[in-house]
């Protein structure tokens, strides 16, 4: 999910030069990388995607050169124990690094996702130890700040905020946390262990301690029915969203490594909600330099807003906004797909401004969990695989109450002949006369020869003379000389299942089948679609042969 700009940003294409950018006890020598980073520096240099590519073989082999510390495990060991204590998580980084030594599975994103978070929180308690005030939000707020006056001379902080801070280079963080990539090269958590280590001896030589900073006060209630996780395993959708990421997942789950599972989930869950809001409404949601970058936020808009609109939330449009809005950019069809009971339960534990924020509050460090032992942890690993459970089902089978119904379809994998008849199905559904009930429908009709017939339902305050969309599109063929008919589609939206034809329709419908025919069923937003017929829907229909009889 990342585009080519972005992917040879991430490529680790320079070498390891030797051992000239670390000390003996693998802390970073800042006289050499000093002389390279700041060679060719300018002011805003940061934000030119051309610098960062002339300076990205010297990035390459600084960061490449972190790497010694796998080799040299035990001495890197001793100076975590030494240089560390400025992010109050010692034994924590001791474990971190031990689980990623381990090469018996690859933990470099789970990894890079614990240790970025654990540097917010210690740049955040020294920014804050400084300047008396609470840190900026976002990490590439912080660095710039620290940049500008701190105890970390210019250098160091611009070296992380070349690998972690900037839209325009390789911005690591955000890459990583919004899941838009399921595998990295070793070397860049290595660089980041190596960082805080060489941090944490720069303040040391300087004497200073930063005081541990306030958290947030925080805690929530969850409770949760168990799930089988491993049945995540089994979503189509899954296997085309960073699936390796999701089997560490449901494996630290079943380990009862909560704290763990929860990084890597809470990222994961990004991207496969990004991953279904593209499918749906057909944007591109990949990582790109010039664009921003489609992330929670946006998932849960009212609208699929161009990215130079003001971003607008659920519930917070008024009327006049409503209409300016509407009239420019699609609606989001999320709310149309998925019962809106899920789509806020995602949008209240994950993105709302008064509500948990997890996601925000663990990867930005305003929550720093310290321990396996938070009562909530189990609960929220629990709940967050059952939203992704119900958003997997609903995608698989559109609502339609069953993971055994092997008639549905995704709508790019059907024919082009059929997919041009649900879609004329879907424009003739936008010119239903339904006034009363409000539930539009439409139908697209095709005859043995070819042509297409649509119709919409048209409504009656008598009631007894309304007409069905499959009815309507029936009459105007019959009209103009057409009797025999090959497939139709009916599309409608109903938050719990596809609509198929009425009774009458069916009887209607099988007037004109005496061979049977086909039936698509879909919604507005035509991600699945239910193939069926006449027959199938009508198994005892009363043909017009028995009249012979």
């Amino acid at each position: 999910m990342i585009s080519t700009q972005v992917k040879e940003l991430l490529e680790i294409t320079g070498k390891c030069n030797g051992n000239q950018y670390l000390h003996d006890d693998l802390t970073i020598n800042w006289y050499e990388v000093r002389e390279l980073l700041l060679k060719d520096y300018v002011e805003g240099v940061l934000e030119s995607y051309e610098y960062c590519v002339k300076i990205k073989p010297t990035l390459d082999s600084i960061i490449l050169n972190c790497l010694q510390i796998q080799d040299q495990p035990e001495l890197f060991k001793k100076t975590i124990l030494e240089f560390s204590q400025w992010t109050h998580s010692t034994s924590e980084l001791c474990k971190i690094f031990i689980d990623w030594c381990d090469e018996s599975e690859d933990y470099s994103i789970l990894t890079t996702l614990q240790l970025t978070s654990m540097l917010e929180y210690a740049l955040g308690s020294l920014y804050q130890s400084e300047k008396r005030v609470p840190p900026p939000h976002l990490l590439k707020d912080l660095l710039a700040e620290l940049s500008d006056e701190s105890s970390l001379e210019f250098e160091k902080v611009f070296l992380l905020r070349l690998v972690l801070g900037t839209s325009k280079g390789l911005n690591l963080r955000n890459i990583v946390w919004h899941g838009f990539i399921d595998s990295i090269h070793r070397c860049y958590p290595a660089f980041l262990f190596v960082i805080i280590v060489s941090y944490g001896k720069s303040l040391k030589c300087k004497k200073i301690a930063p005081k541990l900073r306030s958290e947030i006060n925080f805690s929530i209630s969850l409770q949760s029915k168990n799930i089988q996780v491993e049945d995540l395993l089994k979503s189509p959708t899954i296997m085309k969203c960073n699936f390796n990421l999701w089997k560490q997942i449901v494996s630290l789950q079943k380990r009862k490594k909560f704290k763990s599972s929860i990084f890597l989930l809470l990222s994961q869950i990004e991207s496969v909600l990004r991953f279904i809001y593209g499918r749906i409404n057909q944007v591109n949601v990949t990582a790109r330099l010039n664009k921003y970058y489609v992330i929670m936020d946006s998932i849960f808009y009212d609208y699929v807003l161009d990215d130079d609109v003001t971003p607008l939330v659920i519930g917070k449009i008024n009327k006049s906004q409503h209409t300016q809005i509407k009239e420019t950019n699609r609606k989001n069809q999320m709310m149309e797909t998925f019962p809106l009971s899920i789509i806020y339960l995602g949008y209240d534990l994950f993105h709302a401004v008064d509500g948990p924020r997890i996601r925000d509050r663990i990867s930005h460090a305003e929550v720093f969990v310290k321990d396996e032992n938070f009562s909530w942890l189990p609960a929220l690993v629990d709940i967050s695989c059952n939203l992704c459970f119900v958003l997997f089902l609903s995608i698989m089978m559109e609502i339609n109450g069953t993971l055994d119904n092997k008639n549905i379809f995704n709508f790019d994998d059907l024919e082009s002949s059929t997919q041009e008849l649900v879609l004329k199905a879907i424009e003739a559904r936008n010119f239903a006369y339904c006034p009363y009930s409000k539930f539009a429908v439409g139908a697209a009709l095709r005859a043995t020869t070819g042509e297409i017939f649509t119709g919409c339902n048209i409504e009656n305050g008598a009631h007894s003379p309304s007409l069905c969309a499959e009815r309507t599109a029936i009459a105007k063929a019959v009209s103009e000389g057409f009797r025999s008919f090959t497939e139709i589609a009916v599309v409608a939206y109903q938050e719990e299942s596809f609509t198929p034809p009425c009774g009458v329709c069916r009887q209607t419908l099988s007037e004109f089948a005496p061979t049977d025919m086909k039936v698509y069923l879909a919604k507005p937003s035509p991600g699945r679609v239910l193939v069926t017929s006449v027959f199938q829907l009508l198994p005892y229909r009363f043909n017009p042969e028995k009249l012979k009889k």
